[in-house]
């Protein structure tokens, strides 16, 4: 698959998720599925945070990463917490300005670059730099089903 292709899948996503959560309201946002299960600003958070982790994983400095205080709550440290979550409004900006930077990253990548290793602790998912810009919109796509267990758990329209 070519950048162009994988760069368009990549900002068709930011509509997704802006429709998907566009009746929520920011204390929709904290409403978990189930017990245990995480809620959408957790989601959305955790979204923004480990984009910008793994994007600098493959090119160290390439995409602004959020302080370390953000990176914490949006990881398993932060998922049953209840409170203190940036609003909706927030989440989502943070997150469009980190897949638009993505996008340039990704963009920028020669073929040299995609077949560049990844870090040994990616080798797993990610062995290489075009494995990783492949899992992004898969982890996205996976939380946004995620989301959609929320919106019926909120009575919200199914949207597919």
């Amino acid at each position: 698959m070519s950048n162009e292709v994988l760069a368009d899948i990549y900002a068709m996503q930011i509509p997704m998720i802006k429709m998907h959560l566009q009746d929520f309201s920011d204390v929709d946002m904290l409403v978990r599925p189930c017990e245990g299960g995480k809620h959408a600003a957790w989601h959305l958070g955790h979204l923004t945070s480990a984009e910008a982790m793994l994007i600098n994983s493959a090119t160290p400095g390439a995409i602004p990463e959020q302080d370390a205080a953000f990176r914490e709550r949006y990881s398993g440290k932060g998922a049953h917490l209840n409170d203190g979550f940036a609003s909706k409004d927030k989440l989502l900006a943070l997150f469009e300005q980190t897949r638009d930077t993505g996008i340039a990253w990704l963009e920028k990548l020669s073929e040299a670059d995609m077949a560049r290793a990844m870090p040994k602790q990616f080798e797993g998912f990610a062995p290489t730099v075009a494995h990783l810009a492949h899992t992004i919109p898969i982890h996205a796509t996976m939380h946004l089903g995620q989301i959609q267990v929320i919106r019926r758990r909120l009575g919200k329209p199914v949207l597919f």
